[in-house]
């Protein structure tokens, strides 16, 4: 049978106060527990994780955690902790940005999202690898600020959106955009049924390069 046991863990530690031959006292705490009370790493991580990889608000956040092992946490701990992550995080997030900038093939989009106003978070990723910035502009402002695109030689899959269109690089049109298309223009015109009614418009790519996309010229 398999099962879930969730539970807190909780350490205590204890230090001899003493003063040795020399004069000295070394006893003292590890460098770790700075506080009479505090929260562990692995407590963080998990809260992180809730807010950002599972998009929980932190309020919601902290009831679960109160639900689960009776810790009454408030929302601006939970966001304090997810700032510490950024911070520590900045510098694994720059490689992946740098590695993703220096691939072959790299894909390109962005989406909106609230953050007190409406801001846009552009991704560039490979297979493996998926680097995203926040920014209040969406167009080529946004691109040259995040600095990815820059030095980008490989090839760019992205949509017909102008602003891609100005990196430096091979580019290549993602073929699902062109095929939603013609697929909505099937669905809002129906043709008359024939042996080659839907199969000419609505075909998927075979090839690997129209798997990833249609290769046009450089700007």
């Amino acid at each position: 049978m398999i099962d879930l046991v969730v539970r807190r863990d909780v350490t205590e530690y204890r230090t001899v106060s003493g003063v040795c031959a020399c004069g000295q006292a070394p006893s003292r705490f590890r460098e770790s527990a700075s506080a009479p009370v505090q929260f562990g790493a692995g407590l963080m991580a998990f809260a992180v994780s809730l807010t950002h990889d599972q998009h929980l608000p932190s309020q919601r956040a902290t009831e679960l955690l109160n639900a689960l092992v009776g810790l009454l946490l408030s929302p601006a701990t939970l966001v304090a902790w997810g700032w510490e992550a950024a911070t520590r995080l900045a510098a694994p997030v720059a490689a992946i940005g740098q590695a993703v900038a220096q691939s072959a093939v790299a894909h390109a989009d962005e989406t909106g999202l609230c953050a007190g106003a409406l801001h846009w978070l552009p991704v560039l990723c490979t297979t493996t690898l998926t680097f995203d910035a926040i920014h209040a502009k969406r167009g080529a402002e946004a691109l040259t600020a995040i600095g990815l695109l820059g030095g980008f030689r490989g090839i760019l899959v992205h949509d017909h959106w102008r602003a891609y269109l100005s990196a430096a690089a091979e580019h290549a049109f993602c073929n699902a955009h062109p095929l939603r298309e013609l697929i909505a223009l099937a669905e809002a015109y129906p043709a008359p049924r024939g042996p080659s009614a839907s199969s000419h418009c609505c075909a998927k790519p075979t090839t690997p390069l129209a798997r990833h996309g249609r290769r046009v010229s450089r700007p």
